[in-house]
């Protein structure tokens, strides 16, 4: 293994810049940083963060904190931010306060706030939680990623960033209706508290611009999961089957087709299905997933820009922090006004 010095000597530059680069790169010239940036990457070089946290109380880590890390929407966003922080010599560990029903006072205190050079909080869904610990910690490096329109139109923080997912599936219900549903029905989960989020928000005010109600709702209290997705099958399909179904995440509908499958239900022939995340499984699924894509990688890339600069004390550009979705078509939603489809009545 590689050390330090090794680099140093490669680079023809002194270990004290070699750890500068480590620690500040910015901070050098840009003909010394390139060639300690050459040195790293042909020795292989990997510094021990361990023992540099012990000398400079500064761990270089970044705590990834989810509400629940079952989703595999939460593993894409934690490998992209991993890879973008590795480019700046910081590890990333993936956090979840699923037990703590979103606590993420109690959970740090555990696991020692201090330890982390950084934070960036994903989606919790009680947001005002993300957001009283940012403000309760507002000397720690922190940003969060989030969906709440109604605090990013209040706060021009640059320590926020946000995807639009109510427009999203407003223009996702939109295609449904154009594609000839009327009566569709939502899916989504909410483990904690009321439910209110943007998705449902999205979902509704769609069908009020066309004059519909909600054919049926059903909010699953508990996290996202295949089984989530099965057991809101069992519920949908106590009445008459609807139209068309809009599932708040990927892995919720890929639970809903396997009930779907069992029960010799056809997607889309029977029902139209449309999701949201646009996971890997979603291409991959039979039928394949019409789903709502969050552009994650242009999202961590900005989140991680933000981070660095308060890491850095450097003043952020506060634009680019909104981010908007877009649907992508699939297999599992069709024209109904165009194949004539005749809808089973009898009840699973």
């Amino acid at each position: 293994m590689a050390t330090i010095k090794e680099v140093a000597e490669l680079a023809h530059v002194s270990v004290g810049s070699v750890s500068r680069y480590l620690n500040n790169p910015d901070n050098l010239r840009p003909d010394t940083r390139e060639r300690i940036e050459n040195a790293v990457k042909q020795l292989d070089f990997h510094p021990n963060l361990f023992a540099r946290t012990l000398r400079t109380q500064n761990s270089r880590t970044i705590a990834v904190i989810a509400q629940d890390i079952s989703n595999p929407f939460y593993t894409i966003l934690f490998n992209t931010i991993r890879s973008i922080a590795f480019n700046y010599n910081y590890n990333v560990v993936l956090l979840s306060v699923k037990d703590l029903h979103g606590d993420v006072d109690a959970y740090l205190q555990k696991a020692s706030i201090s330890y982390f050079s950084g934070i960036i909080l994903c989606y919790f869904q009680e947001f005002s939680r993300s957001v009283k610990f940012q403000e309760t910690h507002p000397d720690i490096p922190m940003v969060i990623m989030s969906d709440d329109v109604n605090y990013i139109a209040q706060n021009n923080s640059n320590r926020i960033i946000y995807s639009d997912l109510e427009h999203g599936f407003f223009e996702a219900t939109e295609i449904l209706i154009h594609q000839g549903h009327t009566n569709i029905s939502y899916i989504g989960c909410n483990p904690i508290g009321e439910f209110t989020n943007s998705k449902h928000e999205g979902y509704l005010h769609a069908l009020r611009d066309h004059g519909l109600k909600p054919y049926s709702e059903i909010i699953m209290h508990q996290g996202h999961s295949l089984s989530s997705g099965y057991k809101a099958g069992m519920q949908l399909f106590k009445k008459k089957l609807p139209d068309a179904v809009i599932c708040d995440a990927d892995i919720i509908t890929l639970g809903l087709l396997s009930f779907l499958y069992e029960h010799h239900i056809h997607v889309p022939e029977d029902l139209s299905i449309m999701s949201c995340d646009d996971i890997a499984n979603a291409s991959f699924a039979i039928p394949k997933l019409s789903t709502i894509h969050i552009p994650v990688e242009q999202m961590c890339q900005k989140a991680m820009e933000l981070l660095l600069d308060q890491l850095h004390h450097k003043n952020s550009d506060s634009n680019g922090r909104i981010f908007i979705p877009n649907v992508v078509l699939r297999k599992s939603t069709s024209n109904i006004k165009e194949n004539g489809i005749e809808k089973p009545t009898e009840k699973v």
